[in-house]
């Protein structure tokens, strides 16, 4: 269930919150109340659109106002973010002591589209020939507002159910691959990205010197099967990578300048052509702007067609011949999804729940609810036997083939940043150094000094540079035999884990409100029990449970089926546990009181349900799904932030 705005239907209602689900632009056709940041000033007035921070209002009488959006009450711009999905920032214009202003009739139309003359400056080129012959040319073509056939989000009919396939072969054992040494000492690395077959592999680099006002955009184009280097080339502009075509001769780049909105502009590079190094050019996202605008995500779907994800999380599947949009979703702002290895799939979340894509007909087939999370990341396992979702503060994985989660596990003190692959199907690397081990739930290893990290092919590849020396894309099969003895050491020391079977837990209620106390103390040892712990007094580590009554915050609801949106006072009511090892937090979770999904009895107004929501959850103490393993938290190896059975120091060399 999900927050909404309340009506009032003979049946029960169902309700979600604005702020889980992703609004619709048709709510813009209802008139409603717009009030000045002041509060004094009120207008009845609908919608109609967000330009570079200014709002366009239209009365019932048909005259339209313009309002800064800082200018606006917090509700209506949280309204207007979540309508349109974007984060503009100039104001209202204001006369006299309105901020409201008459806008004068407009006549013109502002072109939507932005193309990219064809460089001839300096092309990558490669050795290897084109494999094939795919639309991609040097055309300059103009973008569609269209976003196609839009896909929606629900709960399919039927179960989440998939075939796994065959174990894909390994394309090679490592090697490691020398590059060419930086151009500048401010040439840094900006992405790795490799074909979805696992043959190529591809490194962007970009250059702009303190005070410059120009830019550069160098790759480096690997062979991953020959275990060498196969071209480079560099172009004008600040560029980033996101994606490399199967056959190694398309690269998918996007414009990369410092700023919101300033990562908008789509090019394909032609790298194994030496005719032209740049093709296509669109802005998929011109109608938003800022962060909305942005491009986050791209891949190849095969020979045809392009998939792109915005900053404001939504996904278009484009026609690679026309650059028309197939279909769109949202999904959520900010999220990374993942192509499945076969290439058939695409996983993503809302936030609230993990979904399947069927990327060729463009229909959601499988939905399984989660915890709320933030900042997500996700991957597929090499052999697609697992998913996996990299969040703020914790790992969770599912089992491809039915859905059921496999593994939720903390890992406090990673910094992931989006960086999550799987060197094989039963380990997750993340933040580009950090080895999990996720059958026996540990921060295994941490590979210090890489750039970037990704696996390709049954391969962990890292990206290395030293100084003004040659770099180098090293690759390796993780873990190797040396880390898999260092585990097996580790483990049998008695206090490796300061949580396992058999440990003696000392639980702490005193920081739950009188009321629930005791029902919360009694449902905690009784979970412990169940999880294969024992409680006492003299335990070894602290599960405490705290209640906190937080602020008072707006929260807006719409209605299934209907237009519209309505913003209610409500105040979180948050229940916490987390597990202390002498002094230090190894693990914590929590809950709030304001509900995601409203159904409403017959009868019943939103704002009775939302009072009685407004007390704490002491249910959900029983409830709570114990951690099984907890690794000691002071393990930390040298001056590693996070605590690991051993690290290694990455070198052009290779992983050692």
């Amino acid at each position: 269930m999900f927050p909404t705005n309340v009506a009032r239907w003979s049946l029960p209602v169902f309700v979600w919150s604005i702020g889980l689900c992703l609004a619709n632009a048709a709510f813009a056709a209802d008139l409603r109340t717009w009030t000045d940041a002041t509060g004094k000033i009120k207008v009845q007035a609908k919608f109609v659109s967000n330009e570079n921070g200014k709002v366009t209002l239209q009365k019932s009488d048909g005259a339209e106002l313009e309002i800064d959006l800082k200018k606006l009450s917090l509700p209506d711009q949280k309204f207007i973010a979540e309508l349109e999905k974007n984060a503009p920032e100039n104001p209202f214009k204001t006369k006299e002591e309105s901020p409201f202003k008459t806008k004068p009739k407009e006549t013109t139309t502002k072109p939507s589209t932005t193309t990219t003359k064809p460089s001839t400056t300096t092309k990558p080129t490669t050795t290897k020939p084109k494999e094939t012959t795919r639309p991609g040319g040097t055309s300059k073509l103009t973008n569609t507002r269209n976003d196609g056939k839009v896909v929606a989000v629900t709960q399919p009919d039927k179960a989440w159910k998939f075939d796994v396939p065959a174990e894909p072969p390994l394309r090679s054992k490592g090697a490691v691959i020398p590059t060419p040494k930086k151009a500048d000492f401010f040439e840094g690395a900006k992405g790795l990205v490799a074909s979805p077959n696992g043959k190529y592999a591809m490194i962007g680099y970009s250059l702009q010197k303190p005070g410059s006002q120009s830019a550069t955009s160098r790759l480096v184009v690997c062979d991953l099967e020959a275990g060498k280097m196969s071209g480079e080339g560099v172009e004008e502009g600040k560029f980033a990578p996101l994606a490399i075509h199967n056959d190694g001769s398309q690269a998918l780049m996007k414009r990369d300048d410092f700023g919101f909105g300033n990562q908008d502009r789509v090019e394909i590079w032609n790298v194994g052509e030496e005719d032209s190094a740049k093709g296509k050019s669109w802005i998929p996202y011109s109608a938003t702007t800022g962060g909305n605008r942005d491009v986050a995500w791209g891949a190849f779907l095969g020979d045809d067609r392009i998939a792109t994800v915005s900053g404001g999380g939504k996904l278009i599947v484009w026609n690679l011949e026309d650059l028309k949009a197939i279909y769109s979703m949202d999904m959520m702002a900010g999220s990374k999804p993942a192509l499945s290895p076969d290439q058939k799939w695409l996983a993503f979340t809302t936030g609230k729940e993990v979904g399947i894509l069927d990327l060729a007909v463009g229909e959601v087939v499988a939905m399984v609810t989660t915890p709320q999370v933030q900042f997500p990341a996700m991957a597929f396992s090499p052999g697609q036997k697992r998913l996996g979702l990299a969040a703020f503060d914790r790992l969770f994985v599912w089992d491809f083939s039915n859905g059921e989660l496999y593994r939720e596990m903390p890992y406090q003190g990673i910094h992931v940043g989006g960086n999550i692959t799987w060197p094989s199907d039963d380990h997750v690397l993340l933040g580009n150094r950090y080895l999990i081990d996720l059958e026996n739930q540990v921060k295994l290893w941490d590979y210090q000094g890489a750039e970037f990290a990704q696996q390709f092919g049954g391969v962990t590849w890292f990206v290395m540079t030293e100084g003004d020396k040659p770099g180098a894309l090293i690759g390796a099969q993780l873990p190797a035999a040396s880390v898999k003895d260092a585990l097996a050491k580790a483990m049998s020391a008695p206090d490796f884990f300061v949580l396992k079977p058999g440990t003696i837990v000392k639980v702490d209620v005193s920081g739950v409100d009188a009321a629930g106390k005791d029902f919360v103390e009694k449902a905690l040892i009784a979970r412990l029990k169940e999880a294969g712990f024992d409680a006492g007094p003299s335990g070894s580590i602290d599960l405490i449970a705290q209640t906190e009554v937080g602020q008072q915050r707006q929260i807006s609801y719409r209605t299934f089926g209907r237009l519209g949106t309505e913003t209610y006072n409500v105040r979180d009511y948050y229940s916490r546990v987390k597990f202390v090892y002498q002094g230090k937090d190894v693990w914590q979770t929590q809950v709030g009181s304001v509900p995601g999904f409203v159904r409403l009895a017959e009868g019943e107004t939103m704002e009775q349900f939302l009072r009685k929501s407004e007390k704490f959850n002491f249910d959900w103490f029983g409830k709570l799904d114990m951690p099984k393993l907890l690794q000691k938290p002071s393990q930390a190896v040298g001056n590693a932030p996070v605590a690991t059975v051993g690290a290694t120091k990455l070198t052009t060399s290779g992983v050692r």
